[in-house]
């Protein structure tokens, strides 16, 4: 090989390309694929010189490159010379239990090629289907993996082909599957995987058909606002959109991490005119309160139940799922022990979960004497029945509080309407009522009796703010208060007033 050569090919590829050429350019030049250029600098066989953490070839290095593969006698390029390699055996595979919360599972198996070399591989997963469709995955991947070994491309990792359209939708199906797999395999409740699906749908609604690649911030910024508005053109609850904007940005991540888009969408703002339920309407108006009770007073479950959930703060799950032995009554102090919550399991199927919402601790929270006489009463005159106490023995729920007329875990959504119909045939403004509302009705009456702190500890939130955020609000006549009480300040201040 002579210097002229060199220098005259080096020439010619200046003319286009310049003297420093990136690795993709060098790819181009030479018509072969970039992971293959990046393994010859990464192996000495083609000089390249690093700058900011980049490579780049310089064209008299290229030159002597294409010159040393082309002059060599009898053969063409190595790199273009292909050897095929096809899988011969998989093994079945075992599965192990790891300690990991996202992927509890890991399978091992072999894969044989037909040449006689063995590898050992392993994935990991929610679940035994998840399990399986990643093994399959992984076993093309390791096939592409050895095939580029075998063709002089070792260590670059190849990825997999993509279609060249994929809907929003169909990439939403893809992660909600993984989404359900792993929400199930921590314990989450039915419910959460029906709020997932119904926040996708709306935005689905949006943006659905269209290509997932072609969606870019401005596109996504139109869908926000359109998710926001319902058909009738009124604004929508704030909470009801952020969990419409966090299922989107979690499909979107997805996309990316499997290389179905190749950039993340940037921060999505709430429209300003979005609408959060006043903090008014979270509790029971003194007034309506009342009333409710007088209605209530003559219907044993709702009295008792509606009773204990006023006294106590209890969620409906928690006091739906208290047994006889949670109640505990000593030298006139009277606690309900709450440490577990009934959830949805499938559709309409209810179960009793060892475990609180967002993992919060057991707790033991007071009732007043009356609230404990009333629990323990209506227990005892419910397993008074015979065919009660069949139903009871043959769901296991001898020792359950509230159980329905069949023997079972309450169904909230049934309970929900018939709680709707039962108010609003016997009170006015009953429609307006729900369960959640006794809560903070309660957070709010005992602000006035004891301390945050102590609402924090009886209402079970891990951190003081959550008791914040919702109970430190003032209601609307406290603010009217303050409002006088400011402008008779500002009126003393400007020499207005005594």
């Amino acid at each position: 090989m002579k210097m002229h050569e060199i220098m005259d090919l080096a020439q010619k590829i200046e003319e286009r390309y310049g003297k420093l050429l990136s690795l993709d350019k060098v790819a181009e030049y030479l018509g072969i694929d970039l992971s293959t250029v990046a393994v010859l600098v990464k192996s000495g066989e083609m000089d390249a010189v690093e700058i900011r953490g980049l490579y780049m070839v310089k064209s008299v290095q290229l030159a002597k490159f294409e010159l040393d593969i082309t002059k060599m006698p009898g053969t063409s390029s190595p790199v273009t010379k292909e050897s095929e390699v096809n899988i011969m055996k998989v093994t079945e595979g075992s599965i192990y239990s790891v300690k990991s919360n996202k992927n509890p599972y890991e399978m091992r198996f072999f894969i044989t090629f037909d040449d006689g070399v063995k590898r050992a591989v392993k994935v990991r997963g929610a679940g035994e289907e998840e399990l399986m469709r990643k093994k399959q995955e992984k076993i093309l991947e390791v096939l592409e993996e050895y095939r580029s070994e075998k063709n002089g491309t070792a260590g670059v990792r190849m990825k997999p082909a993509i279609p060249e359209k994929h809907t929003f939708r169909e990439v939403s199906e893809l992660w909600f599957k993984e989404f359900e797999m792993e929400s199930r395999s921590k314990g989450n409740s039915y419910s959460n995987h029906e709020s997932a699906k119904y926040s996708l749908k709306a935005v689905n609604a949006v943006i659905g058909e269209m290509d997932i690649r072609e969606i870019d911030k401005a596109t996504a910024q139109k869908m926000i606002d359109a998710v926001s508005v319902d058909g009738e053109g009124n604004y929508r609850s704030k909470s009801h959109v952020e969990k419409a904007m966090r299922k989107f940005r979690k499909v979107m991540e997805y996309a990316l991490e499997q290389g179905y888009i190749d950039r993340q969408i940037g921060i999505l703002y709430l429209n300003k005119n979005l609408t959060e339920p006043d903090k008014d309407s979270r509790f029971i108006k003194e007034e309506v309160l009342k009333e409710l009770l007088q209605c209530i007073a003559k219907n044993p479950f709702y009295n008792t139940l509606m009773n204990l959930m006023l006294s106590s703060g209890l969620r409906q799950e928690e006091a739906l799922a208290l047994t006889i032995d949670d109640l505990r009554g000593h030298n006139d102090l009277y606690q309900v022990n709450v440490n577990k919550v009934v959830v949805e399991s499938a559709s309409n199927k209810y179960v009793i979960k060892n475990k609180l919402k967002n993992n919060e601790r057991g707790r033991c929270v007071p009732v007043s004497e009356e609230v404990y006489a009333m629990l323990k009463e209506y227990y005892y005159n419910n397993i008074k029945k015979s065919q009660m106490m069949k139903l009871r023995k043959e769901h296991g729920t001898e020792k359950y509080i509230f159980v329905n007329k069949n023997g079972c875990i309450y169904n909230t959504r049934t309970l929900y309407r018939s709680m709707k119909g039962y108010l609003s045939r016997n009170m006015d403004n009953g429609d307006n009522v729900t369960l959640h509302m006794f809560r903070h009705t309660f957070a709010s009456y005992m602000r006035d009796e004891i301390s945050l702190e102590e609402i924090s500890e009886i209402l079970g939130h891990k951190d003081i703010s959550i008791t914040l955020k919702f109970y430190a609000s003032q209601t609307e006549e406290e603010h009217k208060r303050a409002g006088a009480g400011v402008e008779a300040m500002m009126k003393k201040l400007k020499g207005q007033g005594r």
